[in-house]
């Protein structure tokens, strides 16, 4: 039903208005079906009559109750529409006071933050003319918070993170947070700048001492690779020695076997009288037979140095490999770091 039902519908007075109009009706009918003629049922019996009206007046009653049981119903609805209204009224409210309120929120902090980034340009600003004025400035004496002195001193330089002095006995650097407490105050030192320079600095050293560790090991790297080159090299000088000494011997004992027939020709010369070169030909055959024996005693000395520059250069090629390693992880090391200082 809609809310003007439930608006028409309130109140005890109507409810109880509307059951007396029904109870009216039903004693009317009743009324009527008892004493009226038209009424009577044309020759029906008084108790039939009777027993009529009193099934009509048990609906009526039925129908009363039922009239009842509908107007509370309806005043419970306009109850809980009117509830629903007076809700909605202030949920309405509510939330456009939310809305004001978020709106004065973010103005605030609108604000707020831009104070806080005017202070901080401010402070910024004081800390660098702090410095600047700093810069040149001479003590007679200066004494550090950790009770070390210098004499005759003078501010050579000075950043976030520390001031590098001259003094009587060279030139020293003296971090901020050690600095006298005047001299702290006048600076103003903001510690979150002083650890992110440190942090920086730190950084930084790190990756020098990476860049020089790459270096080394490149070049460590390059002395492996020159080492086995010349392994590769001794192997192959000693691989052609071999050859030339296996080709040279079939060679040798070639005309070492003619150089035997010829000596038995000559020794029979010499049996019969005749003119012979035996003692000559005897000493070529044992310069023969000593090049053969050179040639195979180079070739397992060549064939001995074969295999200790074979196993030296996979030792160079195993360190290689091993130091291409390290360096790929330094390497990758001072990247992340330079992305850090980033």
């Amino acid at each position: 039903m809609g809310t003007d039902l439930f608006t028409s519908a309130r109140g005890p007075g109507l409810i109880g208005t509307i059951l007396a109009v029904i109870v009216l009706g039903g004693f009317l009918t009743l009324y009527l079906l008892v004493f009226g003629e038209d009424f009577q049922g044309g020759g029906k019996t008084i108790e039939y009559t009777i027993q009529e009206d009193e099934k009509t007046l048990a609906r009526l009653e039925k129908n009363v109750a039922e009239a009842r049981n509908e107007a509370e119903r309806i005043e419970g609805y306009t109850e809980t529409v009117d509830q629903l209204i007076r809700l909605e009224a202030r949920s309405k409210a509510t939330k456009k006071d939310l809305l004001d309120l978020e709106s004065q929120l973010i103005t605030f902090e609108a604000k707020a933050q831009k104070a806080r980034e005017s202070l901080d340009n401010y402070k910024q600003s004081y800390r660098e003319s702090a410095r600047a004025a700093l810069l040149g400035k001479k003590y007679a004496t200066l004494t550090t918070a950790q009770g070390r002195t210098y004499n005759d001193v003078s501010v050579k330089d000075i950043d976030a993170a520390r001031v590098q002095i001259r003094h009587a006995s060279g030139i020293t650097g003296i971090g901020l947070e050690d600095l006298p407490e005047d001299i702290k105050e006048f600076l103003q030192i903001d510690e979150a700048e002083t650890l992110a320079r440190l942090e920086a600095e730190e950084k930084e050293r790190k990756i020098r001492g990476l860049n020089t560790a790459i270096n080394e090991r490149a070049y460590r790297i390059s002395r492996l690779e020159a080492e086995l080159t010349a392994s590769k090299d001794a192997i192959s000088t000693a691989e052609r020695k071999i050859a030339n000494n296996t080709n040279a011997i079939p060679i040798l004992e070639s005309q070492l076997t003619s150089k035997r027939s010829e000596l038995s020709q000559h020794e029979s010369k010499a049996a019969t009288g005749g003119i012979s070169n035996a003692p000559q030909i005897r000493a070529q055959i044992k310069a023969l037979e000593a090049k053969i024996l050179d040639a195979e005693r180079n070739i397992k000395l060549l064939n001995l140095t074969i295999a200790k520059e074979q196993q030296e250069a996979a030792n160079y090629e195993e360190q290689i490999e091993a130091e291409r390693k390290k360096l790929e992880s330094e390497a990758e090391s001072r990247g992340q770091t330079a992305e850090e200082l980033e």
